[in-house]
């Protein structure tokens, strides 16, 4: 099992977090098989059981700014070996597991 939660981290606290600043997530294995994917959005998180042996990739990406601009992005991911209290991480995330496929 992985779990991960990413959210853009807003460079004007207080006010509200520009549509500029939304990016899309695509999380894939080694072999290029999608397990989580969202466009334009701020805030995630995504749940899977691995079942290809071999690293994951999680790439970020956003439009175009012109001006240049910096985003931060605030990025937790685990796997079953630091995810020891399932129960209490899916309580404390209420993480939404989704399935993708190609």
């Amino acid at each position: 099992m992985t779990v991960g939660k990413y959210s853009v981290v807003n460079p004007n606290e207080g006010f509200p977090l520009p549509d500029s600043h939304k990016v899309t997530v695509r999380v894939t294995s080694s072999v290029g098989k999608n397990y989580h994917y969202e466009e334009q959005v701020t805030t995630r998180q995504f749940a899977f059981v691995v079942v290809e042996a071999g690293d994951y990739m999680a790439c970020f990406w956003a439009p175009d700014h012109n001006p240049q601009t910096t985003m931060t992005e605030d990025f937790d991911w685990r796997t079953s070996v630091a995810v020891k209290n399932w129960s209490n991480v899916a309580k404390k995330g209420h993480v939404d597991v989704s399935h993708h496929f190609a």
